[in-house]
């Protein structure tokens, strides 16, 4: 269960901060607007904030419940506010439902060798790493977890605005090695693949670290780079 302390001074000083933003912004109305045209969005955003699990140091339970409200709102709305700016400025913020990673080595290989690893990680906290060889379809080894909601939205919401300014192929000439796919599927049902091989999009260390930081996988999965 992750603890979180949050000063009244923090809040209230980025709540002005942003009552500041909307008084002088020209373009008020339209944020106004589009809050009122996307109901599912907003709603999205404050569900994900109340995944976290907020400790409120009051024995008034009105009180604990008034506070964990105004947090709850006051994240969902600091990462709308942010989202929204992205979208004004022409970035297409999308929603991640899930990301897959398939590493496969192109080395010479007898049948039994272990040639392709899969990880699977649902929204819903749900990590699927498959094991694969190349004398049949099925996985050798199939390995399922479950993590928390919060820390996997907060993972996908992390690897979203890094995956939107990636190419769509990193590959380059070569005869051995390995190659990867990863695939982003987005809550307005598009997905998104992107390839590669030894060229690496910016940021993948940080990525697969918080992979590997999600749950304690028993065999170290294949993601990004190789082993």
């Amino acid at each position: 269960m992750m603890k979180i302390v949050m000063k009244q001074e923090s809040l209230r000083e980025d709540l002005m901060r942003l009552f500041y933003i909307l008084k002088i912004s020209k373009n008020k109305k339209n944020f106004i607007n589009y809050i009122e045209a996307y109901p599912t969005c907003v709603e999205n955003y404050i569900n994900d904030a109340k995944l976290k699990k907020y400790h409120i140091s009051s024995n008034n339970k009105l009180e604990i419940k008034d506070c964990t409200e105004k947090l709850i709102t006051a994240f969902a709305f600091k990462r709308f506010l942010s989202d929204y700016c992205r979208k004004k400025a022409g970035v297409d913020v999308k929603r991640i439902k899930s990301i897959s990673i398939l590493h496969k080595s192109l080395g010479l290989l007898c049948l039994s060798d272990i040639a392709e690893h899969r990880v699977d990680i649902n929204e819903t906290g749900k990590v699927i790493h498959s094991i694969h060889n190349k004398e049949s379809r099925k996985a050798v080894n199939r390995y399922s977890y479950c993590t928390d909601k919060y820390w996997t939205r907060n993972f996908l919401n992390f690897i979203e605005p890094i995956t939107t300014d990636w190419e769509k192929d990193y590959s380059t000439d070569i005869c051995d090695g390995f190659e990867w796919y990863c695939t982003l599927k987005y809550d307005d049902g598009s997905t998104k693949i992107i390839k590669g091989n030894i060229i690496l999009p910016p940021f993948t260390d940080d990525i697969e670290r918080r992979i590997r930081n999600l749950v304690t996988f028993e065999v170290a999965p294949w993601l990004f780079n190789a082993l």
